[in-house]
């Protein structure tokens, strides 16, 4: 096996092992941890929003590239800083540390470095997967990932009906942190082809130069800030108004994706 099939390998293994920790910080189950460390209704928003509004961090991106010379590196500097970050979670868990001001830190560290190693990542994907069999591999990804989530969010509800409260979450944070870690590790043997590195001047004057993206452009970003406004409150509401208890929602979540 080649260096790029090994990397698109172990990117679909890396991708699906992260989501153990990932899922944590979405939907009902990030809902239910702000919960566990006291937040109240606009922390959970911000929790809420975090993934989305990380993702400005991604236009400084060419810049740390340059900077410390290579996407790779980049990446692992990134990755590492936010995944083992994630343990923090867990020991003021497990100390009873429970402060929402600390997870609103931890989380907003974790989705900044998310969000940064997650563009030197694709940029690699891209580069290492063949424009041929492109659509192949990504739909092959996606499905193993959409599987893993599936699994993992059923996992993570028979914990909670096991061992309900605290234990349960510092059960599954646990796991978390060590898939967080294990993905760390994986994402070491990737492969970084020959890539020249630009800052894509003049991006923002060709996009709203465009007329016909404009329009597709305005509608997704208002659909986006709806999502980001009632989503933290849905998951809120499940939890807090109608008391659904975890293992319903994972079922709802697992019927949702099919």
């Amino acid at each position: 096996m080649d260096k790029n099939s090994q990397t698109r390998v172990l990117s679909v293994l890396e991708g699906a092992i992260y989501n153990g920790f990932f899922l944590i910080t979405q939907g009902f189950l990030g809902a239910g941890l702000a919960l566990e460390f006291g937040a109240s209704e606009p922390v959970i928003a911000l929790i809420g929003v975090l993934s989305s509004v990380s993702q400005f961090v991604q236009l400084i991106a060419p810049s740390i590239v340059r900077a410390v010379g290579s996407r790779k590196r980049a990446m692992m500097i990134c990755a590492s800083a936010g995944r083992l970050s994630t343990a923090f979670i867990s020991v003021t868990l497990a100390l009873g540390i429970n402060r929402q001001s600390l997870l609103l830190v931890i989380l907003s560290f974790f989705s900044l470095s998310a969000s940064l190693a997650g563009n030197f990542c694709v940029s690699i994907i891209r580069d290492v997967v063949p424009s041929t069999g492109s659509a192949k591999f990504f739909s092959i990804r996606n499905v193993t990932f959409t599987i893993t989530n599936m699994l993992i969010t059923l996992l993570y509800s028979f914990i909670f009906d096991s061992f309900p409260g605290r234990t349960g979450f510092l059960a599954i944070i646990t796991l978390g942190v060590i898939s967080a870690v294990i993905s760390l590790l994986l994402l070491g043997f990737d492969y970084d082809p020959p890539h020249e590195i630009s800052y894509g001047r003049g991006l923002f004057k060709a996009v709203a130069g465009d007329k016909k993206f404009m329009p597709y452009l305005s509608f997704y970003s208002f659909w986006r800030f709806s999502i980001a406004i009632t989503s933290p409150f849905f998951s809120y509401h499940e939890l807090v108004n109608m008391k659904l208890d975890y293992s319903f929602l994972s079922f709802l979540n697992v019927l949702f994706r099919f």
